[in-house]
């Protein structure tokens, strides 16, 4: 299944009146580091405030993957890419591993990003593309790879002139910069939802080619549209909390483990799921594991039933040198999550199955078996 992220640029209403950023910045200690207390506002001059599609590839794995490696290879493919090239730049100064492709119509606005590259002696690590109107967003054969980590895009965001001028008549205050965009980077069919629906019946051929598709998006409208058709295609979106009415239901659960240390805490999530019948395994860091389910096995029933056909499998290692064996081909999953195990709390997140009610029953009982053992 591929995913899909979108991300819009202008919220209605505007997210300062939406969010209440004091409260999550309470919460969210990494959050808190971006946060001004003083003007209530995001720090987006930090890197770390903007380098989503970083935390994307960091922070997921598939089921049956070794725990991801940031420092591992990824390439990236960069849609219209503009004169600077600017996001390409910044990924491969950033990510020594990292290597892109980026596309653009505009040849003028290649010869400057070539140059651009060529400044950096980044054109080892960064390949440009010319691509027309006509050839696909996404295309791998021209490109001479097989598949690609993940694709971003900063798309044309109008479908005309005439659409332009009426969005800039329309705002309230003068925009915060000069607009240096060529009119083939402004303008397209069916603006920047146009142009990323192309790109999301593109992934319907590409499917597993890609790791993820994303995209901005300029208005909310748009994001209602391209979640609508992901919705109907059966792909995986993933956005802010204003569109959480056509968005699936959320794939992260947070387990909270007041009163127990990060030991204690792995300790007893490790005994807790090694008591179930399913495959359950550490990774190298001591603080992940995977855990894979065929079915409801943390139900009361279907524990009394494991312990009476107990395997006869010899668990008294702490379990951080077992093997996962399953290559995620032939056999149904009910469940597949990902456990980080902090200071405070267990971040829970669903990998794999279909049933979201199966999910949510899994981290019900975490959050059962990680309360405070009370007393006589």
């Amino acid at each position: 299944m591929a995913h899909v992220t979108a991300t819009p640029l202008h919220k209605v209403p505007n997210y300062d009146d939406d969010v209440d950023f004091e409260a999550l910045a309470i919460q969210d200690a990494d959050f808190a580091e971006l946060y001004h207390a003083a003007d209530g506002k995001l720090d987006f001059q930090d890197p770390k405030a903007v380098q989503w599609i970083q935390d994307l590839l960091d922070t997921t794995s598939e089921a049956y993957d070794d725990h991801y490696d940031p420092a591992r290879e990824v390439v990236g493919l960069d849609i219209g890419t503009g004169a600077s090239s600017i996001y390409p730049l910044l990924g491969t100064s950033s990510r020594p591993t990292w290597t892109f492709y980026a596309t653009d119509i505009d040849s003028k606005s290649l010869t400057y990003a070539q140059k651009n590259i060529d400044l950096n002696s980044l054109n080892s690590r960064i390949h440009i593309r010319r691509s027309t109107t006509d050839s696909p967003l996404i295309p791998l054969s021209a490109l001479s790879v097989s598949s690609l980590d993940f694709t971003m895009c900063n798309p044309p965001f109008y479908s005309s002139a005439e659409d332009m001028a009426e969005s800039y008549a329309s705002k309230s205050a003068p925009p915060s910069a000069v607009c240096t965009g060529a009119e083939v980077e402004m303008i397209c069919e069916g603006g920047d939802a146009g142009f990323v629906l192309r790109m999301v019946k593109e992934s319907q051929a590409l499917k597993t080619k890609v790791r993820w598709f994303t995209s901005m998006l300029g208005k909310l409208a748009s994001v209602h549209q391209v979640v609508a058709r992901l919705k109907e295609i059966g792909d995986v979106a993933r956005s802010g909390e204003l569109v959480q009415s056509i968005l699936p239901l959320p794939t992260a659960q947070t387990v909270h483990t007041i009163g127990l240390s990060r030991q204690e805490s792995a300790d007893h999530l490790n005994t807790t799921l090694r008591g179930l019948n399913l495959d359950w395994v550490w990774h190298a860091d001591g603080w992940t594991g995977i855990a894979i389910a065929k079915e409801n096995v943390w139900s009361r029933s279907a524990r009394r039933k494991h312990k009476r056909h107990a395997e006869l499998v010899d668990h008294a290692d702490d379990g951080k040198d077992m093997k996962m064996e399953y290559d995620g081909a032939n056999e149904h999953i009910a469940l597949a999550v990902r456990i980080l195990v902090r200071d405070g709390e267990m971040d829970v997140r669903w990998l794999r199955g279909e049933d979201y009610i199966v999910f949510e029953s899994f981290c019900g009982m975490l959050k059962r078996a990680m309360r405070p053992q009370r007393g006589p």
